[in-house]
């Protein structure tokens, strides 16, 4: 959605993702670097698990030298690119002791931060930034915004949740204190999948984004090897449980069958 939107509202850039454009086959190592030399920014998106996501041995992925996104920072800052941190949802910025020492300069910088349920509320500072960095000029014609009217779920009873976990035979109910906040928890129904090979793994989750991003409402996933755990509650209701959760997890179950 990001990209989309700044490559109409400025069409004389070249805008490059890495989730989606390297190839097979392609040396992400030099396609990274490429792609860096050629750019003037990079934008570094950072969700709540960016610093907790780990390999099935508990590593932390940032922690590997060879981990890409780690990679992306470090020639970044090394090529003394303009590098914005932009927060996503309820992130926090971490204290510098837990980031690797080659990217512990990255928040450094001004963030941005950045809401999934209301996007045009916060595309306006990046776009601002961006024509004060780069000297751009914006264009709008043609251009629109997403709606920035945003109707929240309501947060659903005990009776509610019950009623609905009914037809969820495989989902559960869990509470866990919410990362970075000491003491406040957050409530999640979660369900662990588990498929045949890695690559299912990745062709659900691939199929699952076009719903998922229909809904703006995103699970939290936990993938190691071939199980894949979701689960879901809503930020913008302190994380509690809505129906969307129960709508997305419903979905998954049926979009699951068919990997059986």
């Amino acid at each position: 959605m990001v990209k989309e939107l700044l490559s109409r509202i400025f069409p004389s850039t070249h805008i490059f993702l890495d989730i989606g454009t390297i190839q097979s086959g392609d040396y992400w190592k030099n396609v990274i670097e490429t792609n860096l030399d050629k750019s003037d920014v990079l934008l570094s998106v950072i969700g709540t698990n960016w610093l907790t996501a780990s390999d099935k041995y508990g590593l932390r992925l940032i922690d590997k030298e060879n981990d890409w996104v780690r990679k992306e920072i470090e020639v970044a800052i090394t090529k003394n690119k303009i590098v914005i941190p932009m927060l996503i949802d309820l992130t926090e910025v971490p204290p510098v002791n837990v980031l690797p020492k080659s990217i512990d300069t990255l928040f450094d910088r001004q963030v941005l931060y950045f809401s999934t349920s209301n996007i045009i509320a916060h595309i306006n500072p990046l776009i601002e930034v961006l024509e004060q960095k780069l000297n751009l000029s914006r264009n709008l014609d043609g251009v629109v915004l997403p709606h920035c009217q945003i109707v929240l779920p309501e947060i659903l009873n005990e009776e509610e949740i019950n009623k609905r976990l009914e037809t969820l035979p495989f989902w559960q109910i869990i509470k866990s204190e919410i990362p970075g906040k000491v003491g406040q928890y957050r409530i999640e129904i979660m369900r662990t999948y588990k498929f045949h090979d890695f690559l299912a793994v990745m062709k659900f989750m691939n199929e699952a984004k076009q719903k998922v991003d229909t809904l703006n409402h995103h699970p939290r996933w936990e993938n190691i090897w071939i199980n894949l755990t979701v689960f879901m509650s809503t930020i913008d209701r302190g994380y509690k449980l809505t129906s969307l959760d129960f709508e997305i997890a419903t979905y998954l179950d049926g979009l699951f069958n068919n990997y059986q």
